[in-house]
């Protein structure tokens, strides 16, 4: 049987997440999350500390500096203590849904974030974080149908055509999302998450020179960010370019030291150098730290592929596409294993 290892793997726009600004929607790496880039100074500008009482301010910014110090808990009961004292004050609504996010309290979180929209309508950035936590409670569909509203009140705002970027992707829609973060490019050229996430979607579809100019952009743009390099890597194969894909990843291993993402690059050198054993080592470390990473489940699948473990193998590929339907390569190779078992008996 030949087991050729097929030309290229892929980071993608995160396991089951996206690139974002500050929070990577993991997944290479693309985690859930669609837009996080908490703002504690100002908030929201949506209200004078004047307007409140001087218990509800003081409980306020003891629960802005403890979720500052990423100490979500403790925030939560001060926030809480704010609202339940002053039920219009916005802001403090506001940073108790950060906080409910925070800790994973996603249903929580979308409660605060609904009524600082009441409050006050206008700000972008609490539509995106509701439909964040609509996404991680698995309501695809209802933050899809509010940032697609929110994009026709707000067609100029490149963080929401992001955003709806990643509900597309997610939902296995990749030309709306090709089309949508194309036009968050438009709208802000130097986005570095949106031309690294557009990079991922061309891959998807198999268009391996667009997603080598966008992940290019992409990394100069973050000043050589690992997790496109990493994903740029794999472009670099599917085009043939067999020596920078293993510079690309030699990259990510000296400069994304201690990282998973290092971690997983090691383990592709490895494979390609058939030292089996010492990649399934690295790929198997990887999915113990963080499960929801479909590329280390593609590593793994195509180690036990190379080991003629088929069914193993099938199992891997399959744990890659529960995070990422996309992932082309885990489709790929999943249907050619599959196939193989079933003409080996007949």
């Amino acid at each position: 049987m030949n087991r050729r290892i097929p030309n290229g793997t892929y980071g993608g726009v995160g396991g089951r997440g996206l690139i974002t600004p500050s929070y990577s929607i993991k997944h290479g790496y693309m985690k859930k999350c669609i837009f996080i880039s908490i703002i504690l100074g100002f908030l929201l500008c949506s209200s004078a500390l004047a307007d409140y009482g001087v218990e509800a301010i003081n409980h306020f910014k003891v629960g802005r500096d403890l979720l500052e110090k990423k100490e979500y808990s403790r925030a939560i009961e001060e926030l809480k203590k704010a609202v339940e004292l002053e039920p219009s004050y916005s802001d403090a609504h506001y940073l108790l849904g950060l906080a409910f996010m925070g800790e994973k309290k996603y249903k929580e979180a979308g409660e605060s974030f609904q009524k600082v929209i009441q409050l006050k309508p206008e700000f972008v950035s609490t539509y995106l974080y509701l439909a964040t936590a609509y996404m991680e409670e698995g309501r695809l569909d209802e933050a899809r149908e509010l940032l697609e509203k929110l994009q026709r009140q707000k067609p100029g705002k490149y963080e929401v055509q992001y955003a709806l970027g990643v509900i597309y992707y997610s939902l296995g829609k990749l030309d709306d999302a090709i089309s949508v973060w194309a036009r968050s490019i438009e709208l802000n050229e130097s986005y570095a998450p949106a031309h690294g996430n557009l990079g991922v979607a061309y891959y998807q579809k198999r268009k391996y020179t667009e997603s080598a100019k966008e992940l290019t952009a992409a990394v100069n743009l973050s000043r050589g960010g690992v997790l496109y390099i990493f994903n740029r890597a794999f472009s670099m194969e599917k085009l043939g370019k067999q020596k920078e894909y293993i510079e690309e990843l030699e990259a990510v291993v000296k400069t994304g030291k201690e990282t998973i993402w290092a971690t997983l690059a090691e383990g592709f050198i490895l494979l390609k150098a058939k030292k089996f054993d010492k990649a399934k080592e690295k790929a198997e470390s990887v999915i113990k730290e963080d499960g929801k990473i479909a590329r280390a489940h593609y590593l793994l699948g195509m180690i036990y592929f190379e080991m003629s473990k088929d069914e193993d193998a099938v199992k891997e590929f399959k744990e890659a596409l529960k995070i990422d339907p996309n992932d082309s390569d885990s489709i790929e190779m999943r249907d050619k294993v599959l196939k193989q078992m079933k003409d080996s008996r007949k």
